[in-house]
């Protein structure tokens, strides 16, 4: 009877299995359909709401393993909380606050997940459904893309705003520059490779070729430039691990991939032509901000600048920042609207001060450094695609830029700490 109990219990209190059908969920249709994501984040709060109720004393112990990671994970939003107190809108605070609700829940959720080898592979299968979610999104946008371009023939359906119907390019190319990185990086074909490598190294060149062109489309000139980057990064992977032939393909997947942006994209071509244009300009005229986003970009650092010179250590409070803004524009006979810096971290810096920028440049340097050692290559590519993205993009100003930087951030520092937590083990042991 006591036994049979107990049997009841442990089931009861089993939140794992939940904990990753909601985060292979949220993988899954961040790129294709964001609204399900948020849907499932919250979801997965509740379950780590009821199952800490339910049993606190393992939550803790598992809180306890990775304290530091969780701190510094949320701190951004106890920072912003803490405006709560001192900030005169409080409306506009609460809205932050909600739309920074991923950078709470998912460093705290998995603190539930299981060390060990069960780990890694709710990690790779966590991956296997992004790469399919940001596949089956390419190939629907293409199609999308390909229906409009029958009615009105022309060629720009198939770049930019218009083939992510809508979608901010640099936000689509984040994921989708990810998931080439989770193809070259091999963890889809980890079980199989081996076994079926004749039938899946080619479906895995395939699929890097189709991300690198869909990539090139969206025509975001960080993306192109990031996507460069993880290229590289995984050339020197294989440097490393001297498979030359992996090399050889890589190197020839990246020359490619640049020299024929001017004869097969050039739609892609002409906006870096028109980057080159602006940044020969000596003079910066108003005229040129809905001519060339890297003007607007210019300006807008500029008039950030402005506000943060005044303000440098406590920033203005993240309900003043557009107003303030709004005026640095205005001073400068600027007729700029409401937009923002189109920089993270100055973005950061004008809501929650220099503690604030503190803790941006944290999130990248120390989950960075424990990747260097790790050597995880998959890891080091994520915090180049968000946090050099982050130069050009006030990125957690929109829920899904929070989403991927939370999401992934929280995902990659835990199988880090994992990592260095096995390797600790078999070394003492």
């Amino acid at each position: 009877m006591g036994s049979r109990v107990k049997i009841v219990t442990a089931k009861k209190i089993s939140a794992e299995p939940v904990l990753f059908y909601g985060f292979a969920g949220i993988a899954f249709f961040l790129p294709l359909f964001s609204p399900v994501s948020d849907l499932l984040t919250y979801v997965v709060f509740a379950v780590f709401i009821v199952t800490h109720l339910s049993e606190p004393g393992t939550s803790r112990i598992r809180l306890r393993d990775a304290r530091f990671s969780i701190l510094t994970g949320i701190a951004l939003f106890l920072l912003t909380f803490f405006h709560l107190f001192t900030g005169t809108n409080k409306g506009a605070i609460v809205e932050q606050l909600d739309q920074y609700m991923a950078i709470l829940i998912f460093p705290l959720s998995l603190a539930f997940f299981s060390s060990g080898e069960s780990y890694p592979r709710r990690m790779q299968s966590i991956l296997n459904f992004t790469l399919a979610g940001t596949i089956v999104t390419t190939l629907v946008l293409y199609a999308a893309a390909f229906l409009r371009f029958i009615e009105t023939h022309t060629a720009v359906e198939f770049y930019y705003i218009k083939l992510g119907n809508g979608l901010h390019p640099s936000y689509m190319s984040m994921l989708v520059v990810l998931a080439l990185a989770i193809v070259l990086d091999g963890w889809p074909a980890k079980k199989w490779i081996n076994r079926n490598r004749k039938l899946v190294s080619p479906l895995l060149w395939i699929a890097a070729g189709w991300l690198i062109i869909f990539n090139t489309l969206l025509a975001s000139k960080a993306g192109i430039f990031v996507q460069t980057l993880v290229l590289l990064l995984f050339a020197l992977k294989e440097i490393q691990k001297k498979d030359f032939r992996r090399l050889i393909g890589l190197s020839a997947m990246l020359i490619t991939s640049l020299v024929m942006i001017p004869f097969a994209f050039p739609f892609t071509f002409s906006r870096f032509v028109a980057l080159e244009e602006t940044l020969g300009n000596s003079l910066i005229r108003n005229e040129w901000v809905e001519k060339e986003t890297t003007n607007s970009r210019l300006l807008g650092w500029d008039a950030a600048m402005d506000i943060i010179i005044e303000h440098p250590i406590t920033g203005v409070g993240p309900e003043k920042v557009q107003h303030a803004l709004k005026n640095s524009y205005e001073e400068n006979g600027l007729g700029y609207g409401n937009r923002n810096p189109h920089n993270q971290y100055l973005q950061t810096w004008l809501e929650l001060g220099l503690p604030g920028l503190i803790i941006l440049l944290m999130l990248a340097v120390i989950p960075g450094w424990y990747a260097l050692r790790e050597k995880n290559y998959l890891h080091i590519a994520f915090l180049l695609i968000v946090f050099i993205h982050m130069l050009f993009e006030s990125t957690l100003e929109r829920r899904l830029g929070v989403m991927i930087f939370a999401f992934w951030s929280s995902l990659f520092w835990f199988y880090t700490h994992n990592q260095r937590k096995s390797k600790k083990t078999v070394i003492t042991g």
